[in-house]
């Protein structure tokens, strides 16, 4: 399933944020992982998509798929029918 539109991409000195409608990539330098773990309703499972280690939980926005990596602390927030993408998307991530 596509998202249906062009993404919107932010930029900033540590990071980046790129948008579409019910799906979104945040990668930031300065964030701590915890930041994003914090945010979790219920369990957290960790798992593998592709060469990432990620934690996957339910947080108010959705799903969240959040790891760090290279000094990068990256999510992926998803409405529960755009997971599939989401993972896709973590998965193609170099």
């Amino acid at each position: 399933g596509g998202t249906g539109s062009e993404p919107r991409v932010q930029r900033n000195l540590n990071g980046y944020i790129v948008r579409w409608p019910r799906l979104a990539v945040f990668a930031s330098r300065l964030e701590p992982l915890s930041n994003w773990m914090r945010q979790a309703l219920g369990e957290r499972r960790r798992l593998r998509l592709g060469p990432h280690r990620v934690e996957r939980l339910l947080g108010p926005g959705g799903v969240i798929y959040a790891w760090r990596e290279s000094g990068v602390t990256y999510a992926v927030i998803a409405t529960p029918t755009q997971e599939p993408a989401a993972r896709t998307l973590i998965t193609s991530m170099r």
